[in-house]
């Protein structure tokens, strides 16, 4: 596997002061031409995307349903020109879908779309007052450059659905939100042994690290994000094979790479090398990948008497 360098977006914005769904599409695409003039891989907008800021709940409501279709139409001929994969979160009607769903639709390089995530977890007023039904669990998208998993805001707060995700082993992580998640966007990050990209409406977009360590933010001067990441990468522990993780970076500089957080006791191991993957160089060090590592301490505790284990 060679690295597999990809770049990334997110923008916060939400529509404001549109009472259209021309203009909610107006919108979205004045957003595209101003910003995303360099080749990106992967676009991510925020939770809710096609619903206005500003004006009556119940025409807010319709507005985000009537814009569903032609805002997928206008992002499907985006992705196709910019060769790109566009992720919008949206209200699906349930014309379109049968009943009300809150989702993450995921659009190929193609203009095609390649996987529709159902938000599990709406929160009580979106299925008491909005009518939104439950998904029924994690989805993951095949894309040309490794395996991508959505969530939706309070979808954060279930760790069986993180736990459902981490066992797909997803190469990145998509978040789009109302609110923030702060702590839980790196928990998930870490849980998942993944990248984590994060479009927070009106908040603070971030892209993560697979140990939840922040490498992007975008600022008050920028409500968006952009970064490349390297995904041909993996959790490693410490500890033990500290000296074989020096002694493999010292062999191989620049084409090995292993960085180490603070306070976490593991880190992120890269290949930078075009004709080698991260895990061919683990292999020939003996170095375990940290979920092997630790499955191998389980099987300690457990031969140890631990009932937990």
């Amino acid at each position: 596997m060679p690295v597999n360098k990809i770049w990334i977006s997110a923008h916060s914005d939400l529509p404001s002061g549109v009472t259209t769904v021309q203009e909610i599409c107006a919108f979205w695409k004045r957003i595209l031409d101003e910003r995303e003039y360099r080749p990106v891989d992967l676009i991510l907008f925020p939770e809710c995307c096609s619903r206005p800021r500003g004006l009556p709940k119940e025409l807010t409501y319709q507005l985000s349903d009537e814009s569903y279709l032609p805002l997928l139409e206008m992002l499907s001929v985006e992705a196709r020109k910019r060769r790109c994969y566009i992720a919008f979160s949206a209200h699906v009607p349930p014309a379109v879908a049968g009943d009300r769903r809150n989702a993450v639709t995921l659009i190929d390089r193609g203009g095609q779309v390649c996987a529709q995530y159902f938000k599990v977890a709406p929160t009580k007023d979106e299925i008491e007052i909005r009518g939104i039904k439950p998904g029924d669990g994690p989805v993951i998208a095949e894309c040309d450059f490794g395996r991508v998993g959505m969530f939706l805001c309070f979808d954060i707060n279930f760790p069986e659905l993180m736990l459902a995700y981490r066992s797909l082993h997803p190469d990145l992580m998509l978040f789009a939100s109302a609110c923030d998640g702060t702590i839980m966007r790196s928990h998930w990050a870490y849980m998942c042994r993944c990248h984590l990209l994060s479009a927070i409406g009106l908040g603070v977009c971030t892209v993560l690290d697979p140990a939840g360590s922040v490498l992007a933010r975008s600022t008050n001067y920028r409500s968006y994000v952009r970064a490349q990441i390297n995904l041909d990468c993996c959790n490693v522990p410490l500890g033990y094979p500290w000296k074989d993780i020096h002694d493999l970076q010292r062999k191989y500089p620049d084409r090995f790479v292993v960085d180490v957080p603070a306070g976490l006791s593991t880190g992120v191991a890269y290949s930078y090398d075009p004709d080698r993957s991260v895990a061919s160089f683990l292999e020939e060090a003996g170095i375990p990948v940290l979920d092997d590592y630790y499955n191998e301490m389980r099987k300690t505790y457990h031969d140890l008497g631990v009932p937990l284990f």
